[in-house]
């Protein structure tokens, strides 16, 4: 069980390492004397479900996929995470980019901005996560996080901004919380999942472009704090 674990996100990291470059995606994709097919990941929102499935990518590309993932229940304004082979070209008149054949489909948890106030304080969570890395797309943070847990337990994740947390001049600090739920984590299971969070509905103290700090709680228990920007007027990853 555990081994299987570690190959899905080895697998997620791969996939990470390949969404860095997805902007970069060539006109055309050949394949290999061996007819391999070139996977690409991306992460965007469900525009339209209607016929086939459209996705905005962060990087400004819209994909059509004109089949659905099966045993899936997809309706537009759903956050996803794509993976994909590329089988054909789009165009303005057909009003997608890329014509994709997906290999795999997830949902992607969205969160808000909590306001923390003394309530939140008492039943807000602090356990520990390792960040395995963050990044701002649009109006999304994104966080790739791995956990110890059972495996039978849900564990929440919340964005919280706490004003007695704030110790950084001119930058809002906003906590990521992690909630076990009680889970035993001495099985040692390492998890992973990727969730976003919206910061377009914060109501940002400071002029755009926006500078903050998001604080977390590694697994050795130290807070670790790192520096990030989101600018409302940047729609997707350059």
């Amino acid at each position: 069980m555990k081994r299987n674990h570690e190959k899905f996100i080895k697998r997620s990291f791969i996939a990470l390492m390949l969404l860095l470059t997805i902007h970069l995606l060539p006109s055309c994709v050949d394949l290999d004397d061996n007819d391999t097919k070139i996977s690409y990941v991306a992460i965007g929102n469900v525009i339209d479900e209607t016929s086939g499935l459209k996705i905005s990518t962060d990087s400004l590309l819209v994909l059509y996929s004109s089949t659905k993932p099966t045993g899936m229940t997809i309706k537009s304004g759903d956050r996803v995470r794509v993976i994909f082979n590329i089988i054909g070209e789009g165009g303005t008149e057909l009003g997608y980019d890329k014509r994709i054949a997906i290999e795999e489909m997830a949902i992607i948890t969205v969160g808000n901005v909590l306001m923390v106030d003394e309530a939140g304080r008492d039943t807000l969570k602090d356990n520990t996560i390792n960040l395995q890395g963050c990044w701002v797309a649009g109006e999304y943070l994104n966080t790739d996080i791995t956990y110890l847990g059972s495996g039978s337990v849900r564990h929440d994740f919340y964005l919280g901004y706490d004003p007695m947390q704030q110790n950084i001049e001119g930058k809002p600090v906003l906590r990521l919380y992690h909630d076990h739920n009680n889970d035993n984590s001495s099985y040692g299971y390492t998890y992973y999942t990727l969730r976003s969070f919206k910061l377009s509905e914060y109501n940002w103290p400071t002029t755009p472009p926006h500078q903050f700090v998001l604080r977390y709680k590694n697994s050795n228990s130290e807070t670790k704090d790192i520096e990030l920007s989101y600018d409302p007027m940047v729609k997707a990853t350059e």
